[in-house]
């Protein structure tokens, strides 16, 4: 288990040194993004194929788009709260695909893992922290947006 612990200036929003340094992790994987996805779906293939079942069996449309995800949320990471919508309504359709906050932790996992193994002696306990935090909270907005559709059902 890792546990990480940064101090911020702001509880809710990452401070400065720590964004720049996610961004700059983003773009160092940049040229290989859906190469990197593409290795994440086959270590869910291999070491849990439960969660690899969520998704189509050909991923090489998703391979770009998920990519593509990640880097609007490491550009906007100062914003965060402009993604909850977005991220909510993601987390809505991946509920219904039958995704849970289990799945998410597995897949955080195997996208770190995957990061650490690229980036080798560039990765460091900061930046596993850094993604690992960023990775949280876009599961939280994700699992948020299930929580509002279920209370909208409930209400109806």
């Amino acid at each position: 288990m890792h546990l990480c612990t940064f101090e911020s200036r702001e509880k809710t929003r990452m401070n400065q040194r720590h964004a720049d340094q996610l961004v700059a992790s983003f773009r160092y994987f940049e040229p290989c993004g859906a190469a990197l996805i593409a290795k994440v779906f086959r270590n869910l293939s291999d070491k849990h194929p439960n969660v690899r079942a969520l998704f189509p069996e050909e991923t090489g449309h998703l391979n770009k788009r998920f990519f593509d995800t990640l880097g609007q949320v490491v550009s906007n990471i100062q914003r965060f709260h402009a993604l909850q919508g977005p991220l909510g309504e993601l987390g809505r359709r991946a509920e219904r695909e039958g995704a849970n906050a289990g799945h998410y932790r597995i897949i955080r996992s195997e996208l770190i893992e995957v990061m650490a193994e690229l980036a080798a002696d560039d990765w460091t306990e900061e930046l596993d922290c850094l993604w690992r935090q960023t990775l949280d909270a876009v599961s939280g907005a994700m699992l948020a947006g299930v929580t509002v559709a279920e209370e909208l059902r409930a209400a109806a």
